[in-house]
Parts: structure tokens; C-alpha cells; sequence
């Protein structure tokens, strides 16, 4: 319907492959083709999606990859829109900090057989496209920041997108809040009762889907114990003996040790405990009101570790 209603067209669904190789190709190969519109179908029942092809196309103007069948490199645009559809999926990894997640909840367990306003919303979509557009069109000439000459500085890392979409979406969302909250006031309107007006906050939508993530959630965990438990620095050393205790919090950290870093923990030592803080290194999270971030101590091979306050 999206991709009818704005492109004209019905964007062809690709297949998600278990192949970190195969899905770098596919990638490749579509934004080759110069499609504006990707919709990646069947992902797996609770799949968390990482693949940093993807993460890294999201994030650059373009994509450099070698060609299929050639021993040369090519280049192709990567302003294609990337979409996933599967049951109780989420970003994984750098993925979640660049996705925005919807979520369709239903109260009854066949969906498929409840009633419909529009039976066939693909020939609603096309029937009505017209005036799909033109209301989108409102929305995004209506955004009072293209008319300030000092427009405050983009809340999130993709910049043109929201100083052009995401703010228009923003201050739409405000002016139905507060058009639906005059209503009410007025006795014009009832308050609706299951989808209320709500501001929309795509910097927070962002640092959500950030905040939910499991790694982040395993790192958030690692740094706010280790700085609580040695807040003048440590050696791995130091965090091997605390990960090898059998007590509730040695366990319970042990595990966020492992989802922080995506692998099992099988061997216990100073050098492996090295090498895992080592890859946790530099990677700044929010633990309540601060940001943490594990810092190397110079000169100590390594070992020597501190988690220290970002401001």
C-alpha cells in the first residue's frame, strides 16, 4: 500500500536469506537496479535482524561492492528505502539505532476474519491515490521549519530525512493533538478511546529502539556493574575471578557479559575476559541519565580497563 500509494507501483517483496554473502549480494544487486522501494518478506517467526550490509547502505550515499561474475568493483546509490515484515521481528546490533519499528496488535487470534473498512486495500490504494498524495503533500509543505532561515540543528542522525519528512511528520502530529484536545474541550468531540492523538518524537523512537536492543541491553548492564564494582579502573584479570563466582550477581553479569557481545562465554581467563572487554570498547550506552563508555587504559597491553562518564 505504501509503496503503491507514493511510487505508483507495487514494489516486489525479497527474499531474506540465513546468508549474511547472499543477502550482500542480493543488496548489491537491487541497488544496482536503482529500486526506491525494498521490502525484505518472510523474515523468520522472532528473528532479531542483524546484517551490516544493510547497516552500512543505510547509512551511506552510496555502495561499493565487487560485481557478480567480475573480477571489478561497482558502485550504486544507496537512497533505496528499506523495509521488514515478519511476526515479533526486531533490529539487532547498529541495526536498531537506524530502524524505526511498528507494531500491529490484534485482540483475537484469526485477524485474517475480522471486518475490514476496505476489503481489497490495494484497489482502495490506487482508487484514492490522488488524494493520498495530496494530503502527504500537506503534511510536508506545512512544516513551519522550511521557512526558518535558522532551523534548530536535526535530533537524529539521518538529517536530510528529518529535516524534510521526520519534522513535517512531527509537527502535524502536534497540531492533531492539539486540535483533538481543543475538540474535546469544546464538546465538539469524544476523546477516542483506543488510538488517542499523540506527539511523535522520531529522536526518541530512535534512542527506543536503541534502548530496547539486546546487545545494548547486555552492555548497559556489563558497564553499570563494573563501574559500580571498581570505579578506579580494573584488569581483566579482576573482572575474569568476579565472572567465575557462582553468586546471583557474578551469574546474572556473566550472562549480560554474553549478550553484550553475542557469544557464549565458554572458557573463563584473564585473556578471554580481555578480549571480550576489548570488542566492548568505545561503544557509548545509556545507563539511566548518563552515557558510559569502556575505555582501554594506554600503555597496559590492554588489560587495564575503566568505564567512564560521557558529558
Amino acid at each position: 500500500m505504501i509503496s503503491l500509494a507514493v511510487l505508483g507501483l507495487l514494489a516486489a517483496a525479497a527474499a531474506w536469506s540465513p546468508s549474511e554473502e547472499e543477502r550482500r549480494k542480493a543488496l548489491f544487486s537491487y541497488l544496482r537496479e536503482g529500486v526506491p522501494f525494498l521490502p525484505w518478506d518472510n523474515l523468520p517467526r522472532g528473528a532479531a535482524i542483524s546484517c551490516p550490509s544493510i547497516e552500512k547502505a543505510l547509512t551511506a550515499e552510496t555502495y561499493s561492492d565487487r560485481i557478480l561474475g567480475q573480477s571489478e568493483t561497482g558502485t550504486a546509490p544507496a537512497f533505496t528505502v528499506q523495509v521488514f515484515t515478519g511476526n515479533n521481528i526486531t533490529p539487532r546490533g547498529d541495526l536498531a539505532s537506524r530502524s524505526l519499528r511498528l507494531r500491529l496488535a490484534v485482540d483475537r487470534t484469526d485477524p485474517e476474519n475480522r471486518s475490514f473498512a476496505h476489503p481489497d486495500p490495494i484497489a482502495w490504494t490506487e482508487a484514492n491515490r490522488g488524494r493520498i498524495l495530496r494530503e502527504l503533500y500537506t503534511i510536508l509543505l506545512g512544516n513551519p521549519r522550511l521557512h526558518d532561515r535558522t532551523p534548530e540543528q536535526a535530533p537524529t542522525r539521518f538529517k536530510t530525512w528529518w529535516h524534510v519528512v521526520g519534522s513535517a511528520v512531527e509537527h502535524a502530529a502536534a497540531q492533531h493533538v492539539q486540535i483533538a484536545d481543543e475538540e474535546v474541550r469544546c464538546f465538539v468531540a469524544d476523546p477516542h478511546q483506543t488510538c488517542p492523538p499523540a506527539p511523535i518524537r522520531f529522536a526518541d523512537l530512535f534512542l527506543g529502539g536503541e534502548a530496547d536492543e539486546e546487545q545494548s541491553a547486555g552492555l548497559a548492564t556489563v558497564l553499570d556493574v563494573l563501574r559500580r564494582k571498581w570505579p578506579n579502573g580494573f584488569k581483566s584479570a579482576d573482572v575474569a575471578s568476579y565472572t567465575g563466582e557462582t553468586e546471583e550477581g557474578a551469574i546474572a553479569f556473566r550472562a549480560a557479559l554474553e549478550q553484550a557481545s553475542g557469544k557464549v562465554l565458554k572458557v573463563i581467563s584473564s585473556p578471554t575476559i580481555a578480549w571480550r572487554l576489548k570488542a566492548l570498547s568505545d561503544a557509548p550506552v545509556i545507563v539511566g541519565d548518563t552515557t558510559l563508555v569502556l575505555r582501554r587504559a594506554p600503555g597496559h597491553e590492554g588489560t587495564e580497563f575503566t568505564v567512564r562518564e560521557i558529558r
